[in-house]
């Protein structure tokens, strides 16, 4: 198997691995965050960690074009963006156990929220220029798609709303900013699974399009010189 041929399969199986975790993350959230926390918390670590080894695929592809633009920036800020919601994870579920509720640390968190939802859509930004570049490059025949960081965006303000109402003042908001905050985050997690659907299609394109076939041919290309090199020197043993 070819080294390409090994990327685009590990780029294809952590992109649906993404969609398919994303989807339990949304049902997740909707079914078992007031009552059974501690199932959230592994689906939610369990995308941040599959987000880091889709950014290896991506570091990988990247190393092994030179025309393809932004890998760096998209995988650098996947990383860190999964960094930083697995501390905020860890310190959150801490907190709860502990009943650690300073004012200090509540605002902690929020920063920790708005940093991770910021780093995370400018992660995906950079992920769909990457994948223009590689467009732009005859490697796919489509270009990126705008679902995931659109989605990561308006994900924002309902977990600012979510944040407010448990932590500073529980149970006190109107019930039509409660029911906002529910539309909000329902088409955010549309857009986002949308966009993750989109993602899987996309490298299953570099599985199949030009970025695996210019590796074959280049195979093909060492395979012919390599017998040309080996067919004068037979001769001449011959001779």
């Amino acid at each position: 198997m070819s080294d390409r041929i090994d990327i685009a399969k590990h780029l294809v199986y952590s992109a649906w691995l993404l969609t398919i975790i994303q989807m339990l993350r949304v049902a997740s959230n909707l079914l078992f965050a007031e009552f059974n926390l501690i199932i959230v918390v592994i689906i939610d670590a369990a995308f941040d960690f599959t987000l880091i080894l889709f950014s290896i695929g991506l570091i990988r592809l990247g190393k092994s074009l030179m025309k393809v633009e932004k890998w760096k920036l998209a995988s650098i800020f996947l990383i860190i963006s999964s960094v930083i919601e697995i501390v905020g994870i860890i310190l959150s579920y801490v907190s709860i156990k502990v009943v650690w509720n300073t004012k200090p640390f509540i605002y902690f968190n929020l920063v920790f929220l708005v940093t991770y939802y910021l780093v995370i859509t400018v992660g995906f930004i950079f992920l769909k220029f990457t994948l223009d570049s590689l467009y732009k490059n005859d490697y796919i025949p489509r270009k990126g798609q705008w679902y995931i960081p659109f989605g990561m965006s308006i994900l924002l303000a309902p977990s600012i709303i979510n944040w407010y109402n448990i932590l500073i003042y529980p149970s006190s908001l109107d019930l039509w900013i409660l029911n906002l905050s529910l539309s909000l985050f329902l088409l955010a997690a549309f857009l986002i699974i949308l966009g993750f659907f989109g993602l899987a299609s996309i490298t299953n394109m570099i599985q199949v399009g030009g970025y695996v076939v210019e590796d074959q041919h280049e195979e093909q290309e060492n395979a012919i010189e390599t017998e040309k090199t080996i067919e004068p020197k037979s001769k001449i043993k011959g001779e």
